[in-house]
């Protein structure tokens, strides 16, 4: 009696060992389009699976699959949060078999050389360089990007896989590619060259050659000299280093700020004033002889005169008489050697264009 008491119990037992062992359900992952190895897992039936799939995953070399959404035992399909890394997760009660199909489009990427600031319209799915097959996609970018104070890079041109070339329009402030169909790896070359920003400053004359020029190339940098009564004599250009020229050819290898200092010669309009002086001398003594003139012959001829009237005549000549009794005093004290051709011709410019 024991032992049939003891085989019942042991049978029992088995019974539901293997009972306990065939509770398992399958959960079988595929993929749409065959774009991964499909496959099966078994799963004790009251238990959960946390199914986990890459968000992305190697096509090729040159192209990759992102995923879109999946289906649940052949339903509709649900799409995802589209990521181009990390890993998707779905919770999958075994209570009974499952099937998932897991949905991916292929991707290809957009590479862009030569320029930092840049981007994609209209932007990539996934937030990266990765764009869906089929899809077309421009590259935008500005035509003048600012280095650094005084440098900048200008886009002269792009190119397109090494052989699409285009030249930039930098009379607008963004360019943009063509259209470009992503059916393969693309990349976009953009070429730009380095400029630098030349200030020419000074306190006096017209200062020239301001603005921004390409790295490596040559410049004429300077300022005019003014024409006034003070003669301003050029001394230096005072920046990077001190140069003594005006003007000076410039090799542009970095941005530059000159500045002229000047000195200031007050011996032109000292000799200006001296001229006149004489000159206004001269004309007071032939004007008091003529004057003398003529009271004598008014004491003579006993003639009653209220006031010696001058007419427009008389002080015409009185200007005449100054303004070339002042060149001819200019004109002595170049021949004699007082004054340099510089300042000669300096004051004679003054004085004819006062006579003007």
């Amino acid at each position: 009696m024991k032992i049939v008491l003891i085989f019942l119990i042991a049978l029992f037992v088995i019974d539901n060992q293997y009972g306990y062992a065939e509770a398992k359900n399958t959960l079988t992952v595929n993929y749409f389009d065959n774009y991964d190895a499909p496959y099966e897992l078994e799963i004790d039936s009251d238990q959960s699976y946390l199914l986990s799939q890459s968000y992305s995953w190697v096509r090729d070399q040159s192209s990759r699959y992102n995923l879109i959404g999946y289906s649940v035992d052949g339903n509709d399909i649900i799409e995802i949060s589209r990521k181009s890394r990390g890993n998707f997760t779905l919770d999958v009660a075994m209570d009974v078999p499952h099937s998932i199909v897991f949905f991916a489009v292929p991707q290809f990427p957009l590479l862009v050389k030569g320029l930092p600031d840049y981007t994609f319209s209209p932007k990539s799915p996934t937030d990266d360089n990765w764009f869906d097959s089929n899809t077309s996609v421009r590259v935008e970018f500005p035509s003048t990007l600012q280095r650094s104070e005084g440098e900048r890079q200008v886009v002269i041109k792009w190119i397109l896989d090494n052989n699409m070339i285009r030249f930039a329009n930098n009379k607008t402030n963004s360019l943009s590619t063509d259209h470009i169909l992503m059916t393969d790896l693309h990349t976009v070359d953009i070429h730009t060259k380095t400029q630098y920003q030349i200030e020419v400053l000074s306190d006096y004359g017209v200062p020239f050659g301001n603005g921004w020029y390409d790295a490596g190339s040559k410049v004429m940098l300077g300022v005019n000299t003014p024409n006034d009564l003070f003669a301003k004599k050029f001394e230096s250009w005072e920046g990077d280093s001190i140069i003594n020229k005006n003007p000076i050819m410039f090799v542009i290898d970095s941005p530059k700020t000159i500045t002229a200092r000047w000195s200031i010669d007050y011996t032109v309009i000292a000799i200006i004033l001296s001229i006149i002086a004489s000159s206004v001398t001269v004309i007071y003594m032939k004007t008091r002889s003529r004057i003398k003139s003529v009271q004598k012959y008014v004491s003579e001829k006993d003639i009653s005169v209220q006031k010696l009237i001058h007419d427009d005549q008389y002080d015409s000549d009185i200007n005449k008489l100054l303004e070339t009794k002042a060149l001819e005093e200019l004109e002595s004290y170049f021949a004699d050697g007082l004054i340099d051709e510089e300042k000669y011709l300096r004051i004679k410019t003054s004085l004819i264009t006062g006579k003007q």
